[in-house]
């Protein structure tokens, strides 16, 4: 599936399967247009990406094709998912899984090893992303005498 992003976007891998080659595709970016591989074990790639409106795939390597990931999900309903959050420390966070990597730990039952990518997306608009809070008051009652 085709992920849309705007704006100021970190993309950090934080998964890949030992087994098949992966790659991630950016069009459409004002600064970073292209392939990125993912190889296990080999260091992989974080990317900063800007632009009014770009897109985000998960391809993966099938004979001397690369297709989308999702193309070839590894159990039965397997694909792509994405999941969104928010909170007050990191902002903006969307996490995009293929595979088996798609789901959160544990495996679904049946699988049999990790298969597929994941990547963690961090916005770095400041609007959506405040950054560290300063501490809050601590309105503790201490001990009566």
């Amino acid at each position: 599936m085709t992920q849309r992003f705007s704006g100021p976007w970190v993309i950090a891998t934080t998964g890949v399967s030992r087994f098949g080659s992966h790659r991630i595709v950016i069009q459409g970016s004002d600064n970073a247009d292209g392939e990125y591989g993912l190889r296990w074990p080999d260091e992989l790639p974080q990317v900063s990406v800007s632009g009014g409106d770009w897109t985000l795939q998960i391809q993966r390597l099938t004979g001397d094709q690369w297709s989308q990931d999702e193309a070839n999900p590894p159990l039965p309903d397997g694909g792509e998912t994405s999941t969104v959050a928010f909170t007050t420390e990191t902002g903006l966070v969307r996490t995009i899984g293929t595979g088996t990597l798609a789901y959160l730990v544990p495996l679904p039952p049946g699988s049999l090893g990790p298969s597929g990518a994941r990547l963690r997306c961090t916005s770095r608009d400041p609007d959506l992303s405040p950054g560290p809070m300063p501490p809050h008051p601590d309105f503790t009652v201490g001990e009566l005498h």
